[in-house]
């Protein structure tokens, strides 16, 4: 990563070499991978203490969305480029039954439906579509949702103009975002927990951690300019998430890293709000966009 957060416009705004946005295949041979290795990544929900970085994520993203629709009297839920299903996992453990899942991958279409059945959980259905051209009429839904989907898009207006055409009116949409970014808090977290890793890119002349799809740079107040020309009426694109992945994968991370994590979330948690996520520009190492219709 090797711009700032902030809100200045970035021309170049992805890596011209991956591949492009909606990659049936890019995606599909990721799903693969995840589900044949059978990894602490195949599923992410749990109902018991968070043992990977992973879950923690997860479930914090899950419980700020309960948060914000715990008032609203929403009975159909989407979530739009589902993955392996997560968030609907904890919607549906929460009480919540008229849950839709799109993506394009069938890959992970088998590995949702696994995961929900391993839980005893269940959703309406889940259609394999790319989620700026879906099957629904329109207003078909009270509440869309993805965790990591915008990111991927260049140009995520389509998607956008795509889940205001599915809400109904006063329909609330939620969706962190993970552009390529990074904050001060996260270099100095790295400072902290992991200063090798500044060594390492001295000498490493390719980053192994790169991944293999599109991760823009859009910045904040272009998410929100995108939202109110589709006609949201009330937008709200935060900075998100104080807690940066700062190590690779492994025993230190889940046993030094992420128990120094819970222990700053549940201090957090004392403060009186809707999203014990949101935070600022000092330690946001993410967006979540917010948009009512």
């Amino acid at each position: 990563m090797n711009n700032k957060m902030g809100d200045q416009s970035n021309g170049n705004s992805v890596r011209k070499d991956l591949p492009l946005e909606g990659s049936v295949s890019t995606w599909s041979a990721l799903w693969s991978i995840i589900s044949s290795n059978q990894t602490s990544k195949e599923c992410l929900f749990t109902r018991s203490r968070t043992r990977t970085i992973y879950e923690f994520w997860q479930r914090a993203y899950a419980k700020d969305l309960l948060n914000l629709i715990e008032k609203r009297t929403y009975n159909e839920f989407l979530e739009l480029g589902a993955g392996r299903g997560t968030t609907s996992m904890y919607l549906n453990e929460a009480g919540y039954k008229q849950i839709t899942l799109v993506d394009l991958s069938e890959e992970a279409k088998n590995l949702a439906y696994k995961n929900f059945k391993k839980f005893q959980l269940s959703y309406k259905d889940f259609v394999l579509a790319d989620v700026r051209m879906t099957p629904f009429p329109d207003e078909s839904f009270d509440c869309i949702y993805n965790i990591g989907l915008l990111e991927h898009f260049e140009k995520p207006e389509d998607v956008l103009r795509e889940a205001f055409r599915l809400l109904r009116k006063k329909g609330l949409i939620f969706m962190p975002v993970f552009p390529d970014i990074w904050s001060l808090n996260s270099f100095l977290l790295r400072l902290i927990f992991n200063p090798l890793s500044y060594i390492k890119k001295l000498i490493l002349t390719e980053d192994p951690s790169n991944e293999f799809m599109i991760r823009t740079r859009l910045t904040r107040s272009t998410y929100e300019e995108i939202c109110k020309k589709s006609g949201f009426r009330t937008v709200d694109c935060l900075y998100y998430n104080p807690f940066p992945k700062i190590v690779r994968d492994g025993w230190y991370e889940n046993f030094i890293v992420l128990n120094f994590y819970k222990l700053i979330y549940q201090l957090r948690n004392l403060r009186s709000q809707k999203l014990h996520f949101q935070t600022n520009s000092f330690f946001g190492s993410a967006y979540v966009l917010i948009a009512i219709k």
